[in-house]
């Protein structure tokens, strides 16, 4: 259990981050939301503790910044309430590309853990094959 000065240094680099955050949208977005609204501490925070790293909200951010900005119907969307729902996040997060190049830390360690499983001891001869279970002649 952290101490009280650890709890309060936690506590203010998890502010800092909300801060840059809520920064790269505004400047991104052209929008002037406030790291300091409830909601948007509440949502980002949720994210954080579910393991996402400040570096994948700016990919969201620049994704949906991409996608939306010049449509006039879509760039309401591009707030806090949206960009970092529980449903919504991941998704936003794995759109674009898929060299690899620019993943997040959290896509990065999913990938790296890719192996470990409860079943990576089993061999191909364990493995059933599609054409075993169903009859693929008529996909």
């Amino acid at each position: 259990m952290p101490t009280k000065e650890e709890s309060k240094e936690l506590k203010h680099l998890r502010n800092k981050d909300i801060y840059i955050v809520v920064q790269y949208l505004n400047e991104k977005a052209g929008k002037k939301f406030s790291p300091e609204t409830s909601e948007t501490i509440k949502r980002i925070n949720a994210r954080f503790a579910e393991g996402f790293t400040v570096e994948d909200f700016k990919v969201v951010i620049d994704n949906k910044v991409r996608d939306w900005l010049h449509d006039p119907r879509m760039r309401n969307y591009l707030r806090p309430a949206t960009l970092f729902s529980p449903s919504k996040f991941e998704g936003y997060l794995n759109e674009g590309g898929t060299s690899g190049e620019g993943d997040s830390r959290f896509q990065q360690s999913i990938r790296g853990n890719q192996g470990t499983s409860e079943f990576a001891h089993l061999d191909q001869s364990s493995t059933i094959k599609c054409d075993d279970v169903y009859d693929t002649s008529i996909f």
